[in-house]
């Protein structure tokens, strides 16, 4: 699951700095909207099939069918986008939309591996394995964006033909042999020879309230706890929250590098890569310090001070520092070696908004590196052990399409917002919107205690131990363990 976890995260990561150059050399008239739809598509295609996927899983009573169908069809869509240049120019960009589509597809299973790591741990474990998770995840990030550069600097914008005149090896389609080759890999390793599905949650929850209910049957052990449907919902809107900001960089992130510093597409896909590796690296260590520091500070707190507070000063520090607004463009063409700069024609703000300065573009990501990492790794946790030991394939279904739709509204709506308004307002009003949820979660952080709202005792187990004290208060010799005291208490 951590394995698979990787290789999603990588198939996103890979091609997200040069999606932009990519569509511009299918097409050098397209503009920055309908990068927004070609970015939309996945998380689209997310919002539709993490319900579904989570759905299987629950109906299945296993991980492995969702997975593998998944991963046959990652495997599909990769080599898709990699043969994008063998079809007509006027079509090319639209095929890009239906491979960025069904990749979404492949990628809502991340929906089944959260599920399964809730599954297949007992609470005292869910943290940390939430946080290896995280972690692999974040390595997925790193290893993603360093292969783009090194693929970047190896083969450049034209690499070399494969097939003369139709398919070629360049710093675009190689990443999506990578993760062919990656997810093909995966899928062998989720056969059963290989793979064994564990369900230790019921296990636990099972033992806690003395119940010898068949293992298949869990609803006896599950339908008994309550559910906070504020706190789970809270936690949903927050992952919304999380989403939609990042989105902004993960659509927009070179196209604004490229307006404010007048970069080429290959210049952009280099530095951004490294950028987004050193950023991911931070990431890692944040979360591998995460379970130690959770041990000192709740998770409540530390999603609200660590998590959103970070993110809102990463946000803030990409308002425009300068004091003059950037280099100006005033051709068409995205990919003329002699066209940077920002586009006037199309943005007229670029004509009077002061330019970003590189130093605030990485002190914005630092701070995001740290807080957006805190906040998703911990949203989950607390949520996972809100729901309990309630099959969670549905539940973290709804959770995962609700951040694939804040990434499809976002990557439309903060690309229609950063063409007309610019960059003051469009990190103006994320900032806001940061700040408003922050405020939210202050309010009903009590409830997001998930150690407080441990399983109560059964019926069964009320009776039993109240008969050794009676039988103790006639003098007779029952002896109570300390977990049945604790019972009793809850």
């Amino acid at each position: 699951m951590y394995l698979t976890m990787f290789v999603m995260s990588t198939g996103f990561t890979i091609i997200l700095t040069a999606v932009w150059p990519y569509l511009t050399k299918l097409d050098p008239n397209v503009g920055k909207e309908f990068l927004g739809f070609v970015t939309a598509a996945g998380p689209l295609a997310e919002t539709i099939f993490s319900p579904i996927l989570g759905y299987w899983s629950n109906k299945s009573g296993s991980a492995r069918q969702p997975l593998l169908a998944t991963l046959a069809l990652m495997v599909l869509a990769s080599a898709g986008y990699s043969l994008l240049e063998a079809f007509p120019a006027s079509t090319a960009k639209y095929w890009m939309i239906i491979t960025r589509f069904l990749i979404g597809v492949s990628a809502a299973n991340v929906t089944v591996i959260r599920s399964y790591i809730s599954a297949a741990t007992t609470l005292d474990e869910r943290t940390g394995a939430t946080s290896i998770l995280a972690l692999c995840q974040v390595m997925g990030y790193i290893f993603g964006p360093v292969v783009q550069s090194i693929l970047t600097s190896l083969l450049g914008n034209d690499g070399f033909p494969i097939i003369e005149g139709f398919i070629s090896m360049n710093m675009y389609t190689s990443v999506g042999w990578v993760i062919v080759v990656l997810s093909s890999i995966n899928f062998v390793l989720l056969l059963p020879q290989f793979f064994t599905e564990q369900h230790i949650a019921v296990r636990e929850e099972m033992k806690t309230q003395g119940i010898s209910t068949p293992l298949p049957d869990s609803q006896p052990v599950w339908k008994k706890s309550k559910l906070d449907y504020l706190a789970a919902f809270s936690l949903i809107f927050g992952y919304f929250v999380l989403v939609f900001n990042i989105a902004l960089l993960e659509n927009l992130g070179i196209p604004i590098v490229m307006d404010q510093f007048a970069w080429t597409n290959e210049e952009a896909v280099y530095y951004m890569g490294i950028v987004m590796a050193v950023g991911a690296i931070i990431s890692v260590t944040v979360i591998a310090l995460l379970k130690f520091v959770c041990k000192y500070i709740s998770e409540a707190n530390l999603v609200i001070y660590g998590g959103f507070l970070f993110m809102f000063i990463g946000r803030l520090a990409y308002i425009p520092w300068g004091d003059a607004p950037p280099q100006l463009q005033f051709s068409h063409e995205h990919n003329l070696t002699n066209a940077v700069g920002c586009p006037v024609v199309e943005q007229p703000w670029c004509e009077f908004t002061p330019a970003m300065t590189l130093p605030q573009v990485l002190i914005g990501y630092l701070f995001l590196s740290i807080g957006y990492p805190i906040g998703v790794t911990l949203l989950f946790s607390i949520f996972s052990k809100i729901l309990g030991s309630r099959p969670q394939g549905v539940w973290m279904g709804l959770m995962m399409g609700t951040g694939s739709f804040a990434r499809a509204i976002g990557s439309i709506v903060l690309s229609i917002m950063y063409v007309e308004l610019g960059t003051t307002l469009t990190f103006s009003i994320t900032s806001i919107m940061i700040l408003a949820y922050g405020v939210w979660l202050v309010l009903v952080h009590k409830r997001l205690k998930p150690n407080d709202r441990a399983v109560l005792a059964s019926p069964r187990q009320v009776r039993m131990i109240v008969l050794k004290e009676n039988m103790n208060g006639k003098g007779g010799n029952a002896p109570i363990a300390d977990e049945e005291r604790q019972a009793l208490r809850q």
